[in-house]
């Protein structure tokens, strides 16, 4: 007997053991920063990614769900903390919920360089055309840091089709940057017009930075020697060059109203800053908001809508809100202002003295019409609408009521208890 109720004992203890170990939560995964700039498609209402841990995966074919995990984007940035067993993606168009485009390119994924001991593997740069550059070469015994200046000077960004391109930072390459080597010739080809002035038709001494002031995809190669008889490059890139200066306009999201004052804005207003259409890629949009005669502060990055209570709460007086946006060819359009009338104040709620213990409240506000609900715990008891206000009037309070919220036209509210 002692036997059994021993054995029984240990298959209880088992059990247990087992719920335990089911209900520990398992080990946060480990994750890395990840920033994606897309091209804009205007054709496009949002995109959808598939992170993907292998490139085993054609275009046409689905990945296993294991494997990749699938995310809704609506913007042409993709800022995430992504686990570090996806190393790849792929993207594609959204017409409409259920309606997508094909599938592009699958992209490796640009990891951080945390520092250059540690960077053993370096990013995939601009397309090589199957030569033979300087990581393809035995690593020297000092650590090679080439990856980080480029880069700075080159900017990777998924193109319309999901394909992987690179634009240049400003107008110059700093060929000194990416090249020990010395002497150090170079070679340039426009591939999209075939007598830009920025071929060199040959082999040039590198002696400053390299000029492209003219848009368009350039092949650009490093050699070590002058003589065309050695045609083993140091490195070569192929990218685009853009000069558009972008733009970007404003848009306010009700409630606001057009009056005789000009345009006001109520505490609920949001505003919205959007790049308009251009072949580059936006890297960023600033903006910076601030009372009319007053000196304009830092510029911060514009990262959702702005709601006007988070800069003029209860405020009333003209505002300025200024922005710019810059993309990744490090063009910026010159700052562009917008005047707003800002009335984040909430109606002005007051007892007036009447007998019996009846309760009678007066409103003043100057963005009429108003809505009064009236609240008896959490249930509405009154819901009032006025479209205009006399002196004379007011509002009888039911005796059961706790709450008062006045809303006006501007979405501003005013609680008013017991």
């Amino acid at each position: 007997m002692r036997t059994l109720v021993f054995r029984l004992g240990l298959f209880f203890l088992a059990i247990l053991a087992t719920v335990n170990l089911v209900g520990q939560a398992a080990p946060s995964e480990e994750t890395y920063p990840v920033r994606i700039i897309l091209e804009a498609r205007p054709d496009a209402r949002f995109y959808q990614i598939e992170w993907l841990e292998n490139d085993e995966v054609s275009t046409d074919s689905e990945a296993k769900d294991p494997t990749a995990l699938r995310e809704k984007v609506t913007r042409t940035e993709i800022k995430r903390n992504l686990p570090v067993r996806f190393r790849y993606f792929r993207l594609r168009s959204a017409y409409r919920d259920n309606l997508f485009g094909p599938w592009g390119d699958v992209v490796q994924i640009q990891r951080p360089v945390k520092s250059a001991a540690n960077s053993t593997k370096p990013d995939k740069q601009p397309a090589t055309n199957g030569q033979k550059t300087d990581t393809d070469k035995k690593p020297p015994k000092k650590p090679d840091a080439q990856t980080v200046p480029e880069q700075n000077i080159f900017a990777a960004v998924v193109d319309r089709n999901g394909r992987q391109k690179y634009i240049l930072r400003g107008n110059s390459v700093a060929a000194d940057q990416l090249s020990s080597v010395k002497p150090l010739y170079y070679e340039v080809e426009c591939l999209t017009e075939k007598d830009a002035p920025e071929n060199t038709n040959g082999r040039k001494l590198y002696e400053a930075p390299v000029q492209f002031l003219r848009a368009g995809q350039y092949k650009m190669t490093l050699f070590k020697s002058a003589d065309p008889g050695d045609s083993e490059p140091i490195h070569t890139w192929i990218f685009w060059v853009y000069t558009d200066i972008p733009r970007t306009y404003v848009k306010f999201y009700a409630p606001f109203l057009h009056s005789r004052g000009g345009f006001t804005v109520g505490g609920k207003t949001r505003i919205a800053l959007m790049p308009e259409y251009s072949p580059a890629a936006v890297d960023k949009i600033e903006y910076r908001i601030f009372a009319e005669g007053s000196t304009a502060g830092a510029w911060q990055n514009y990262e959702n809508e702005i709601e006007v209570n988070s800069f003029a709460q209860n405020q009333s007086g003209f505002y300025i809100i200024e922005y710019r946006t810059t993309n990744m060819a490090g063009n910026t359009e010159a700052p562009q202002q917008r005047r707003m009338l800002v009335d984040a104040r909430g109606p002005l709620v007051e007892e007036l003295p009447a007998e019996n213990g009846e309760r009678r409240l007066a409103l003043k506000d100057e963005n009429f019409p108003i809505i009064i609900r009236i609240y008896a715990g959490e249930k509405l008891i009154e819901d009032k609408y006025y479209k205009m206000w006399k002196a004379n009037d007011y509002v009888k309070v039911p005796a059961e009521a706790t709450q008062i919220k006045v809303i006006d036209l501007l979405g501003n509210e005013t609680l008013h208890g017991k």
